[in-house]
């Protein structure tokens, strides 16, 4: 579980709290390489659209197929899911 806030391009912040869930108990190194690749997914993803474009990608689960794709040389992650969202300026 990972909560971030990210800028978009248009200047809007946006808070998001990503949970992704694994097959198997990970050890604290594999969680922290996981939660690494998901900030920087994550924050590249919102750098590069408008706030709109961005809760779009989150609502319809492109970008959590991205990340997920990313995930699958570290561990056993079995979904990656963002439950909240919310746009603070």
């Amino acid at each position: 579980e990972h909560t971030q806030r990210v800028q978009t391009n248009d200047g809007h912040t946006v808070k998001v709290k990503t949970v992704v869930l694994a097959g198997i108990k990970l050890d604290k190194a594999k969680e922290t390489g996981i939660r690494k690749i998901v900030e920087e997914q994550v924050r590249t993803a919102a750098s590069t659209m408008s706030a709109e474009a961005f809760l779009n990608d989150l609502v319809f689960g492109s970008l959590s197929q991205r990340v997920f794709a990313s995930l699958k040389n570290i561990g056993n992650a079995r979904r990656v899911e963002f439950v909240a969202s919310k746009i603070e300026s």
